[in-house]
């Protein structure tokens, strides 16, 4: 999956994003299931943070791969509200990134995190 991520924006083939986007949900969906059969220590919980970021970077490497760039962000945060919906738990480690992106990009883009912005402050 890493490859796939990190080749799918030379590839420019579209069917292959969606593929790949269900995937990453898919593979969310065993990390979260995962979680709960064995949450019983620390190091799931680092190596939980490990994957977070992990499933964030492919949720962007995708997003760039779409073909217009006024919809990458709105990808971006689709997709990274596709997966705080499977695995809640990856909040923490990614708000921060989120807070960042959203103080840092220029309005018209940043407008586009208002809405996971807000939902990681509720949380």
């Amino acid at each position: 999956m890493q490859t796939a991520c990190l080749q799918i924006f030379n590839l420019k083939n579209e069917e292959l994003r969606i593929y790949l986007k269900n995937q990453l949900a898919a593979i969310t969906k065993l990390v979260a299931d995962k979680k709960l059969e064995t949450a019983s220590g620390d190091s799931f919980e680092n190596s939980g943070r490990e994957l977070s970021l992990l499933l964030a970077e492919w949720a962007l490497n995708i997003s760039l791969a779409a073909r217009e760039n006024q919809s990458v962000i709105s990808d971006f945060v689709e997709m990274l509200i596709q997966i705080l919906d499977i695995w809640p738990s990856m909040t923490s480690a990614i708000k921060p990134i989120i807070q960042s992106l959203y103080g840092d990009l220029p309005i018209t883009q940043s407008q586009r995190f208002l809405t996971l912005y807000i939902r990681l402050r509720a949380d």
